[in-house]
């Protein structure tokens, strides 16, 4: 199964609007253990389009970025930095 989420990225906007919580940081780095794969995708660089569901704006965008970056690091969970489709088709289908 390939997802667009993670259970990080729930987190993450969690941890910007709230702060760290060990026990919520303890279950998104478990429940991690069960992926096949962590992909990290960059921000579009083409804009969003407001749809009145995703935030659109940038220095947001950035910031959440920024937190997933950090709370990658900070909880030691495995990642691929995307670089191309060819790089993560491979992943999916090895």
């Amino acid at each position: 199964m390939v997802c667009d989420r993670s259970v990080l990225d729930g987190y993450v906007y969690f941890y910007k609007k709230f702060g760290r919580d060990p026990i919520l940081e303890r279950f998104v780095k478990d429940k991690s253990t069960t992926y096949s794969a962590l992909l990290r995708v960059p921000i579009n660089q083409r804009r969003l389009t407001e749809d009145g569901v995703r935030a659109t704006d940038e220095d947001f965008q950035r910031s959440i970025d920024k937190g997933f970056s950090y709370l990658l690091r900070e909880l030691d969970i495995p990642f691929v930095d995307f670089k191309d489709i060819d790089q993560a088709l491979k992943l999916i289908i090895p």
